[in-house]
This record gives C-alpha cells, structure tokens and sequence, in this order.
C-alpha cells in the first residue's frame, strides 16, 4: 500500500497544474467605428427609440434588433461588425466581449443572421419572424 500511495503522490507532483483560458485579449480591439452612420434620419424612427421599444432581453437579440434597424430602416447595402459596434456604442448599451463570435452563434444556433462575408450581415425569415413575434411591432 505505501508503494501505491508513494507512486500516486510522485505522479500528481510531476504533472504542474495548468491555469486555463490563457491570457485575456480584446476581442473587439481590431474592430473600428463607423463614423458616418445617420442614426437619427430624417422623417424615419431613430435606433434609440426603436431599440428601446422591441426591448431586446439579451445579446443575441440586441444585435438582431441592431441588423434588422439598419437593414430596413436605414437601408444599408452592407452590414458588418463595424456597423453593429457603432450602433451598440450608440444606444449605450453593453458590446458583447467577443461580438464576432456573438454574430456567429447567432447565425449557426439562431438561424436570424445570414452572411458569407464579414461586410454582408443580413437578417433572415427566421430573424425576421422572430423580432415580430417577440417583441412589439
């Protein structure tokens, strides 16, 4: 038995323990602003008003309720991970810590997003299905 206690405690002593995760990076930092961007267009809704009416619970739905504002309200040709943290930035709400990785869920498990290319986020049916049914129109 002290064999077996002896070799168990020189195996856990040889094996040093590993800090997970590594070390913590902005996962936004590489992206910029977009300084141009009209959220407050003549004779159309503004994004604070119209974000704070579909009252978006969390993440995910924050950046379909983004999209869809910028998709046909302001009728962007091209909506990237720029435009989203210029809009999160605008209605003063919280950037998801990796929003990259928001908008890619959000497509792969949600199905609301679609795109082939980082420029061209567009919503989808399901998207578009989803913010009517969930929140006020």
């Amino acid at each position: 038995m002290d064999e077996v206690s002896l070799a168990e405690s020189n195996d856990s002593a040889a094996v040093p323990t590993r800090k997970r995760g590594g070390p913590k990076t902005d996962r936004n930092a590489g992206i910029k602003l977009v300084p141009d961007l009209d959220f407050v267009p003549n004779g159309k809704e503004a994004l604070k008003k119209f974000f704070a009416e579909k009252e978006p619970k969390n993440d995910m739905e924050q950046v379909l309720v983004l999209v869809y504002y910028m998709q046909h309200t302001l009728t962007l040709p091209a909506i990237g991970p720029r435009h989203i943290l210029t809009a999160f930035k605008h209605v003063g709400k919280p950037v998801p810590v990796d929003l990259r990785a928001t908008i890619r869920n959000i497509k792969n498990q949600k199905v609301w997003l679609n795109f082939t290319d980082w420029e061209a986020i567009r919503v989808t049916t399901q998207g578009d299905n989803f913010r009517r049914a969930r929140t006020r129109c």
